[in-house]
């Protein structure tokens, strides 16, 4: 196989697993000036004449006529600052006229396929296709048609707000007809985070849930479970899970499969599966307005979770069918970096990507009122890009929270351009899950324990941390201290390995609570929740990952104690000092 790509200006590079004897373009032979080998494969480089990226070129290679594919010219300086676009995308209806605008600056073709028509796009300077249809398309299904290369494919829009269910379509939305959350939160002084999955809220079988695994789901109280235990534990926010739409969960039959949803393929479309009525495709977006309305009327935050950092699969994915190469991170070999080690990385770096990103977190806030993103991996990402995003956001939601995993990944974008702890400094308006804590306090996340794991502060390092003095980049208000996530082991299932008792789980949580920083727990941690034994659950039962209310009963002490601490928490003045001593906590 053969295989031409045009990496720089006047540069293409042909792959193949034979020798290269003629390269032509038209009826000039282009100059040969790099020979080698990779992975078995020889590697040519020539001149070439200066392409246009949009249009499509052939070479004679060996006789045999070769498509020239844009790849590395995509990552130049000169391509990010000439196709790029401020304006909107995705589609809109205004004065009854269905807009619809996608990014696709290497591609002369596409079209939208809608009621059986096909209706070609006008491409404009910056790689923008654009299509105006008269009339009001409100809940129509369409797909982008692409076509490269003598090749066709489907492809749904990056930018739909809605889909029809296992992303088989996008689908229009006049924002007009959409009533948008209520924006009534009341910002607490002292943040508290429970962590949820909106399946894992309502699966529990012993209780008579009648939306099991939907949004709605989160709105049933069964006597002291469900809502009402939100209400009851006292927390400010909850967070969400990621919501918007992922891959590995049919949506029509979601029992078959589980998965947490960090697998995401659609990043403004919500998550089918859990919608009161996939059918509908508007259904989600109202199911969630109402989730968001009922919480903020208890004066609760919705927090959301977004993986940014990767996709599911590259191959399929809109961002590649409708732009190769310009949305994820390669080697210099044009391998996928795989800092994620999920396989990809999205290039947040690029224009159009960082766009992209802060345009969902804007209409996560604009349409649902939320209240703060977790970045999952925010590492990955880039600094510049968190920046932008944390003003966007709070242009509309000044008391927007903005947090997320800093780890450094292996990525291949420069160390100092990430958003790691380490560049916290960089990022003032932004918190960072602070790992530090998390061993210190509740032992590593493999399950192996530690000396302050049985609270024992014989040397006043839990004083220490719980005052913010830990060996830790940032100030306790960008400190998010924690024990437990989602990830890794329960603290419960860390207990039971070292036969310790609950009554240390309740030490450990009380100490999460009173440490100056923001407080984060997961759903559960309060009352011994448990994955019995399951260190990495992402795809595991729902008998392992849903809640098992009863636990709430069989632990009330626990959880009413705590419970307290996190009332107490909410209100005080965190001027305060704190001391742990052999099981006790001073306030001083």
């Amino acid at each position: 196989m053969i295989l031409a790509f045009y990496d720089d200006v006047r540069r293409i590079t042909i792959e193949s697993d034979v020798q290269i004897n003629t390269c032509f373009y038209k009826k000039n032979e282009l100059v040969n000036v790099e020979t080698y080998e990779r992975d078995g494969r020889i590697i040519n480089v020539y001149i070439s004449p200066t392409f246009k990226p949009h249009e499509e070129y052939t070479l004679s290679v060996n006789g045999t006529s070769v498509f020239v594919e844009m790849r590395g010219i995509v990552k130049k300086t000169w391509f990010k600052e000439t196709y790029r676009y401020d304006g909107r995308l995705g589609n809109w209806v205004e004065n009854n006229t269905t807009h619809f605008a996608v990014y696709a600056p290497t591609t002369s073709k596409v079209s939208v396929l809608m009621n059986e028509q096909r209706y070609l796009m006008f491409r404009d300077a910056t790689g923008v296709h654009h299509l105006e249809l008269e009339g009001n398309f409100h809940g129509q299904a369409y797909l982008y048609e692409v076509v490269r290369y003598n090749k066709v494919k489907l492809t749904t829009d990056p930018y739909a707000k809605a889909s029809v269910a296992n992303r088989e379509a996008s689908v229009v939305v006049d924002e007009s007809q959409i009533v948008k959350a209520k924006r009534d939160f009341v910002e607490h002084k002292n943040p508290i985070i429970a962590e949820m999955s909106v399946r894992d809220f309502s699966m529990d079988p012993e209780v008579p849930f009648s939306q099991r695994g939907k949004f709605l789901g989160m709105l049933e109280s069964h006597g002291n479970y469900g809502f009402a235990h939100i209400l009851d534990l006292g927390v400010t926010h909850v967070q969400l899970m990621p919501i918007n739409d992922f891959a590995t969960v049919n949506e029509l039959n979601p029992t078959e499969s589980y998965n947490w949803g960090y697998d995401p393929m659609q990043y403004l479309a919500l998550e089918g599966s859990y919608s009161s009525n996939v059918h509908n495709p508007l259904q989600g977006i109202n199911d969630l307005v109402q989730v968001v309305n009922a919480y903020h009327g208890k004066n609760i935050g919705v927090n959301v979770d977004v993986v940014f950092n990767h996709v599911y699969e590259v191959e399929n994915h809109p961002f590649h069918i409708l732009a190769p190469y310009y949305y994820f991170r390669y080697t210099r070999d044009y391998y996928l970096s795989n800092g994620s080690f999920c396989g990809n990385e999205v290039a947040s770096e690029m224009p159009m990507a960082r766009k992209h990103i802060i345009d969902a977190c804007v209409h996560f806030v604009d349409w649902f009122a939320v209240d703060g993103y977790r970045f999952d991996l925010m590492g990955l990402l880039d600094i510049e890009t968190m920046n932008e995003l944390s003003a966007a956001v709070r242009e509309l939601n000044p008391n927007t929270m903005i947090y997320g995993e800093g780890w450094r990944m292996p990525t291949v974008h420069k160390p100092s351009e990430c958003a790691t702890i380490d560049n916290a400094h960089k990022m003032k308006t932004i918190g960072f899950f602070n790992d530090t804590y998390r061993d210190s306090i509740g032992g590593r996340v493999n399950g192996e324990t530690s000396s302050i794991l049985m609270l024992h502060d014989q040397d006043g390092s839990i004083c220490s941390l719980m005052n913010g003095n830990h060996n830790f980049p940032v100030p306790p208000e960008q400190s998010i201290n924690y024990v437990e996530c989602h990830d890794n082991y329960t603290l419960a299932d860390r207990i039971a390995m070292h036969r310790l008792s609950p009554h240390d789980a309740q030490r450990i949580t009380r100490v999460v609570i009173a440490s100056k920083g923001i407080p984060f727990i997961q759903i559960g941690q309060t009352f011994f929740r448990n994955k019995k034994g399951d260190g990495n659950s992402y795809q595991s039962s729902d008998e392992v990952n849903r809640i098992n209310w009863s636990m709430l009963d069989a632990y009330k002490d626990m959880n009413d104690d705590l419970s307290k601490w996190i009332h107490w928490r909410r209100d005080v003045d965190q001027s305060y000092g704190v001391c742990y001593h052999y099981g006790n906590i001073e306030i001083k």
